[in-house]
């Protein structure tokens, strides 16, 4: 994969992210004008005293203002749940070929230690797009994916390792499971958002290795 190729380009309901971007800051912003208008009218209502005009003027337009802030924040969850990945069953052979079918196959390692036909609780297709977002912040992009079955582990069902090599780690020590750069933070929000539990480790010299669980229905 090279650094032109569009981050998670090929899973479908991931390419338009930088589209959804646009927007949610489009709605923002005119979320910030409203609530600048209430700011502004209820600064107002303070020098204005009794005057009983004035202060009814106020109110309406701040009724207005916060009838139209709704009305955004609205549009914002109607937006967010029609786009957002809800987990469904997949098999962890079935991500395995997702992997394969991947321009992640053309420059990253990948293996399955143990493949099941069992259902997990995952969107398969965005994991595989966290993963392709992920190899294009890395220079180069390349590194490994590996399906492992947690048979010794209580929570049970599968983890995937991803491992890469860098100059230095890809994430401070405060930064292990909430990043704070944008950017990386979308790793981490798409695995969480197609069911996954994410957890990023750095060991000397050289290794990054971000773990995510996946489980099963």
């Amino acid at each position: 994969m090279t650094q032109s190729h569009s981050p998670a380009g090929s899973v479908p309901g991931i390419n338009s992210l930088e589209i959804r971007g646009s927007l949610t800051m489009r709605l923002s912003h005119d979320l910030t004008n409203q609530l600048a208008v209430l700011a502004g009218h209820l600064l107002l209502l303070e020098l204005t005293g009794d005057d009983a005009d004035s202060r009814r003027n106020s109110i309406l337009k701040m009724r207005e203002a916060s009838e139209a802030a709704g009305g955004l924040i609205a549009q914002l969850n109607q937006f967010q749940s029609r786009n957002v990945a809800s987990p469904t069953q997949q098999s962890s052979e079935g991500l395995v070929s997702l992997f394969r079918e991947s321009p992640l196959a053309a420059s990253w390692k990948l293996r399955n230690d143990w493949v099941s036909p069992a259902p997990l609780a995952i969107c398969g297709r965005w994991v595989v797009g966290a993963i392709e977002y992920l190899s294009c912040q890395l220079k180069p992009a390349c590194g490994s994916v590996v399906l492992t079955n947690n048979r010794s582990n209580a929570a049970g069902g599968w983890s995937m390792e991803v491992q890469w090599a860098s100059a230095r780690p890809w994430l401070d020590a405060d930064e292990t499971r909430k990043p704070k750069e944008f950017a990386k933070a979308v790793v981490f929000e798409l695995l969480q958002a197609a069911g996954c539990a994410v957890e990023y480790a750095s060991s000397a010299p050289d290794l990054n290795t971000l773990g995510v669980h996946l489980p099963p229905i």
